[in-house]
């Protein structure tokens, strides 16, 4: 075996052509047919002719001896048509254009004050974290500050409420959304502070100068904290309503303000009707008089306007004569096609006082779907009279609207644990009504309900001091309500107790 002197590759011997690259192994002339004048290739021995340069069989250069490698083709390059790149440019700039557009729109469609308003629906701290960081980078963006304001509404944090309500009024002093929103969170915040909520009446009157009535709240709120002896602001308000004396008498006895009633009937004797005038005078010659008066009134005799028969009303409820206090309500309704918001809820709870609870769910349902001041009295009203009826879910779905309002009040929570309690869930019953005390120190039925459950619990202790705190405030408030029972069930706790410690005693002696 041999190889191919041009691939190198294994051949037979005495071939004359490589099988593989074709190339001439030797020559077709046999040597003895070589003549001494013949030319012949230096490098495969092939026969050529005495001009050739180059051996036509394996391409050695016969001047040289160098065999010469084959020239590779060189590969055709393609170009664009002209026409073709103006068309690709142009494709070109109209992307880079498009791209530009798309983020600008993004870049200034973003609005973080609305993606927090969406956020709040299901993660209102989340909302409240994405607004603050906002503020941080734009503070003086008011919309933002009345959002969170709004928000931290809704989660009780009051104080800080207040704040972004107050920063929108420093940034627009002309905000009437603020001015209402302040004195909304103020009141929301503590409805016995007047001086507060006098605060925010007094920039709204700033702000809405002819509105009278504002002036008039003021000079009451003053009239309220001071005991202003000189009513001659308050007349003049009064006379620019254009109100009667005895709506105003009425406003001040539902308030609870006696005394000035007193006074605006001594200084306008004139305006006020007998009846009222009369009863005011019997009432001042103390309870039994005034009863004996209110006793002997002929209700059919009299002529009376809205005002008065609401007055008429809220005395017969006081002194429990519920069949009285609904002919003076149904009166008072048939005096007038339209009732005022104050009114309309009276006539409502004297239904409701009167056992005609069909009725009174009714009249309940049109203020709580109105824009009444009463609609979140009315909703917590609804809320008791289905829990009586041990409507459980209805009584919760009313709880969580009010709550979605904002509302946090004490009648709130002591209606959740009462829920609570027909679930049979202590714990948050209890939770609920110690709520109910934070929000009020003064509202009794709290302490009553909580002491019970305490009671249930085994907390004697707890309960006998929440039961004392509720027969303490009933008696300095309702005088005349009964609390016998609560007395009796204290005492036999007391002795329960006393008798526990005793045991307890002997056992911790006979130890020792």
């Amino acid at each position: 075996m041999e190889n191919c002197p041009y691939c190198n590759k294994p051949i037979t011997p005495n071939l004359q052509q490589c099988p593989h690259c074709g190339a001439p192994i030797r020559a077709t002339v046999t040597p003895s047919e070589k003549s001494s004048k013949s030319h012949f290739c230096p490098n495969c021995s092939s026969p050529v002719d005495k001009a050739d340069i180059i051996c036509i069989y394996c391409g050695t250069n016969l001047l040289t001896g160098t065999k010469l490698e084959a020239n590779r083709p060189i590969p055709k390059r393609y170009f664009l048509p002209t026409q073709w790149k103006k068309y690709l440019l142009l494709g070109g700039i109209v992307i880079a254009l498009l791209l530009i557009l798309t983020g600008s729109i993004i870049y200034f469609s973003y609005d973080p004050v609305k993606i927090a308003i969406n956020l709040s629906k299901t993660d209102i701290l989340g909302a409240i974290d994405t607004l603050q960081n906002y503020i941080q980078r734009n503070p003086k963006n008011i919309r933002a500050r009345l959002i969170l304001g709004k928000l931290y509404l809704k989660n009780t944090q009051y104080d800080e409420a207040l704040e972004q309500f107050e920063k929108v009024a420093e940034l627009d002093n002309r905000s009437l959304e603020s001015a209402w929103l302040s004195l909304h969170t103020a009141y929301i915040k503590d409805p016995n502070n007047i001086q507060l909520q006098t605060k925010y009446l007094k920039k709204l009157a700033e702000l809405l100068p002819n509105r009278d009535d504002i002036s008039l709240l003021i000079n009451l709120g003053d009239k309220k904290m001071a005991r202003l002896e000189k009513n001659e602001k308050l007349f003049e308000n009064i006379n620019k309503l254009k109100l009667s004396i005895d709506s105003v008498v009425s406003g001040y006895i539902l308030a609870g303000l006696q005394k000035d009633a007193e006074k605006l009937v001594r200084n306008k004797e004139s305006s006020i009707s007998p009846i009222i005038s009369s009863l005011i005078i019997s009432a001042n010659q103390g309870k039994e008089r005034e009863i004996e008066f209110i006793n002997n009134l002929d209700l059919s005799s009299l002529n009376l306007s809205p005002n008065e028969w609401g007055y008429l009303t809220t005395k017969f409820l006081s002194t429990g004569e519920t069949t009285k206090s609904l002919q003076c309500a149904q009166r008072m309704k048939s005096a007038s096609s339209t009732l005022s918001p104050t009114l309309h809820y009276l006539y409502t709870l004297t239904l409701l006082n009167s056992n005609l609870t069909t009725d009174a769910i009714i009249e309940l349902d049109r203020i709580r779907n109105s824009e009444s001041p009463y609609s979140t009295e009315a909703t917590l009203d609804l809320a008791e009279i289905y829990l009586s009826q041990e409507n459980i879910s209805k009584s919760e779905e009313l709880i969580q609207s009010v709550r979605n309002k904002g509302n946090q009040s004490a009648r709130s929570y002591l209606i959740e644990g009462r829920i609570a309690l027909l679930n049979n869930d202590l714990a948050k019953a209890q939770q609920c009504f110690s709520t109910a005390i934070q929000r009020d120190p003064n509202y009794a039925p709290a302490y009553l309900e909580n002491g019970l459950v305490y009671i249930r619990r085994g907390i004697l202790r707890e309960g006998l001091n929440n039961l004392k705190s509720y027969i303490r405030i009933v008696k300095n408030t309702f005088p005349k309500y009964s609390v016998a029972e609560i007395e009796v069930l204290i005492e036999q706790i007391e002795q329960t107790v006393i008798n526990v410690d005793s045991v307890q005693q002997s056992q911790i002696q006979e130890k020792t």
